[in-house]
């Protein structure tokens, strides 16, 4: 696979880790995974696609990290980045889809070791790539008399934490303002710099991740009255949420929820 020792991988590869805990993971295949790869976790673990080195990283899509994909989504195609997704059975076909997603597996469906071989398949080219690109940046760098200054990810880490502030306060009224006191900023300088990294504006952003939770929680919860679900999504009334849903999604809440209740 490789042409010289120099290009061979190490014994285990540094793999990002993000979404759901490693420690849900089945046993059997926490045993695979840990045999064969070293994974990196953080509290805050999609703050790490803002990392310049990580291009690829594992999202464990559970039903605890499901809405927090939307964040990863959105930075991946932001900072071109991309996602292997790891789940149970059947998942959203907008994840599925998604030009950021690679590939998903499910790891109800497959042996370990298969699961293992696929991702040492793309890890061990990943890595080769990095090499090569490497060399070749070696040898540009030896011919220029000025090297460019790495990029400063310090805001966007900040903003990090501000995504997962929105996630947890979505049933909550969720002002700007307070986001920017959080990133040390003014209220201007935190809107350019949220829509530069996020690619929408806060506003936009705020009513998809709302409409998201929306359109998961009628899926996940059949028997939940659409008005609970809308005061849960942050939405003043139910009258309010079946406009602004129809709007986004085309069809009103109750029509979504029928017509993929029926499909499944």
């Amino acid at each position: 696979m490789f042409s010289d020792c120099e290009s061979l991988p190490p014994q285990k590869l540094d793999i990002p880790w993000l979404g759901g805990n490693f420690s849900d993971l089945p046993q059997s295949v926490q045993r695979g995974f840990r045999n064969h790869f070293d994974l990196l976790e953080t509290a805050n673990n999609v703050s790490m696609l803002t990392e310049g080195k990580i291009q690829t990283s594992i999202y464990y899509l559970n039903s605890n990290k499901y809405l927090q994909i939307e964040c990863a989504l959105i930075i991946c195609k932001n900072l071109n980045k991309k996602l292997i997704v790891i789940h149970h059975h059947k998942i959203m076909d907008y994840i599925a889809n998604s030009p950021c997603v690679l590939f998903c597996l499910d790891i109800e469906s497959k042996p370990v070791n298969i699961l293992v071989e696929q991702l040492q398949t793309h890890f061990y080219h990943e890595y080769s790539n990095q090499v090569d690109n490497q060399d070749t940046s070696d040898a540009a760098s030896s011919q220029q008399p000025f090297e460019q200054a790495p990029l400063n990810n310090d805001f966007t880490r900040k903003l990090m934490v501000c995504l997962d502030h929105i996630q947890i306060n979505l049933h909550e009224p969720i002002k700007i303002e307070t986001l920017a006191a959080m990133c040390h900023c003014s209220t201007y300088y935190f809107s350019r710099q949220f829509h530069s990294v996020v690619g929408m504006s806060f506003r936009n952003y705020v009513s998809l991740k709302r409409t998201e939770m929306a359109k998961h929680m009628l899926l996940t919860r059949p028997s939940e009255k659409i008005s609970s679900i809308a005061f849960q999504c942050g939405f003043r009334d139910e009258a309010y949420f079946t406009r602004h849903f129809k709007k986004k999604v085309g069809i009103t809440p109750s029509s979504y929820r029928q017509k993929y209740l029926q499909s499944n």
